[in-house]
């Protein structure tokens, strides 16, 4: 299918360039393309691993070589208070 419309659209004068495959379905990349953790992705479908919301243009952050969105990686690796138990997102201080 997707040859047929690479050929339609070059009857029409209008040349696409692969981009690689991604890494989620393994299909080859025509258009916008994101670029992250050493590997290709259609932009739907670099997701988070834990929400599967897509992470598009917002910060992520990796762990395992795995892609989480911001609140779902606090939530889920950050440090925690003892007194709340919510995440710790900035500076911590110990008692020596």
């Amino acid at each position: 299918m997707l040859d047929s419309l690479t050929a339609e659209m070059s009857r029409q004068g209008v040349t696409t360039t692969q981009k690689g495959c991604c890494s989620s379905c393994d299909k080859p990349i025509v258009g916008q393309v994101i670029t992250a953790l050493g590997k290709t992705w259609h932009p739907e479908h670099f997701i988070c691993t834990h929400c599967n919301q897509e992470l598009g243009t917002r910060n992520f952050f990796e762990r395992d070589s795995r892609p989480y969105c911001e609140p779902d990686y606090h939530n889920l690796f950050s440090p925690r208070c003892s007194y709340c138990n919510g995440p710790i997102l900035d500076v911590s201080i110990r008692n020596t």
